[in-house]
């Protein structure tokens, strides 16, 4: 049994040391947002850096999401909203660091159920990981609803600009381009 244990706990530490070696990770995902009796899909792309993150949602509607520390920024086309909150999970922990930020809590039928070592950090996480310790999907249950991320198609070690990590510059670059028409 205690050998079990060191082998399910060791995954976070497989996962960070995979990509320990890498620097950028770019991906493809779709997700499932079920809360209170209806399902919202979404899909889109992520890019990540060892300290921040960026997903870009194309459906249903055009958002952007900056992941800094413990916010995240948002920009929300339709409405040209932009808007700070916290962020519910540190995206780029998971994938890069996820031995500094959670700790495994069982493995069962493919899946490692995570939860985070600082509470205030996100709610538990229930993973599946590739061969290449990559994560291809993710739930979570949290007390308004749960959802379900599917990963796919990654890229890795991408070169991106500092500003494409900056929902300042998107926001000004958008403006600039209304004012323009």
């Amino acid at each position: 049994m205690i050998i079990l244990y060191f082998l399910i706990s060791s995954v976070l530490n497989q996962v960070s040391n995979n990509l320990s070696s890498v620097a950028s990770l770019e991906c493809n995902f779709s997700e499932a947002l079920m809360f209170q009796g209806d399902t919202l899909n979404f899909t889109g792309n992520v890019y990540a850096l060892k300290d921040k993150a960026r997903i870009d949602v194309f459906e249903p509607e055009r958002e952007i999401m900056v992941f800094r520390g413990d916010s995240v920024f948002v920009w929300r086309e339709k409405t040209a909203q932009f808007f700070r909150r916290e962020a519910p999970m540190i995206f780029y922990e998971i994938l890069f660091s996820p031995a500094n930020s959670y700790k495994v809590d069982s493995s069962r039928s493919g899946w490692v159920h995570i939860s985070p070592i600082k509470s205030k950090l996100s709610y538990p996480l229930s993973v599946q990981f590739n061969k290449n310790l990559l994560p291809v999907k993710m739930k979570f249950f949290q007390e308004s609803g749960s959802g379900e991320f599917t990963f796919t198609s990654y890229k890795l070690n991408k070169t991106y600009a500092e500003a494409f990590f900056s929902l300042d510059s998107f926001v000004v670059d958008k403006l600039q381009k209304a004012d323009g028409d």
